[in-house]
Order: C-alpha cells, then sequence, then structure tokens
C-alpha cells in the first residue's frame, strides 16, 4: 500500500530516506582565499527534517540557510536536496 506522502515524494522525484542512514555532509571552502565569505558545509536533507532542525544541527538559523541557499519559500525542502550550512 502505498501512503499520499510516498506518491508525492515519488511524483517529485525523491525518495524517503531509509532508516539508520546518515546524512551526508561536507565541508565547502569559500572560493577565493582570504575573501570575507565564510566556509560552509553541504547537507543533504532527510526525512523529516526542516530548516529550523537542520539549523539548530549547525548552530545557525533557519533563516541564514535559507538565505545562502536562496530559497523562494523556506517551508518546502526536498528528501535528498543538498544544502549549504553557512559556518559560524
Amino acid at each position: 500500500r502505498t501512503t499520499a506522502g510516498a506518491a508525492t515524494l515519488r511524483a517529485n522525484g525523491t525518495t524517503p530516506a531509509q532508516p539508520g542512514t546518515t546524512p551526508a555532509v561536507s565541508e565547502v571552502k569559500p572560493s577565493t582565499p582570504g575573501t570575507s565569505t565564510p566556509a560552509s558545509v553541504q547537507y543533504t536533507v532527510v526525512k523529516g527534517d526542516t530548516l529550523s532542525r537542520i539549523g539548530a544541527k549547525f548552530g545557525v538559523s533557519w533563516q541564514a540557510i535559507a538565505e545562502l541557499n536562496k530559497l523562494s519559500n523556506p517551508n518546502f525542502i526536498r528528501v535528498g536536496q543538498v544544502l549549504l550550512i553557512p559556518q559560524k
């Protein structure tokens, strides 16, 4: 039996996270050394994530994540989406 949420994920081209999986996180350095742009890390969204939860995990505001990623609707993120997380 398929749930509406699973059908929506498939329709959006995403798949639910597997239980026990760990989201991928990798560091991204500023493109030009010595610039004022702080380094950031890449984070892959998993099922159940919100910008607030991700922000709390990294110690930054959800607004900072939304701004860095130019999200037009911060309430809509997808499983598998890669977000840049600003460093403090």
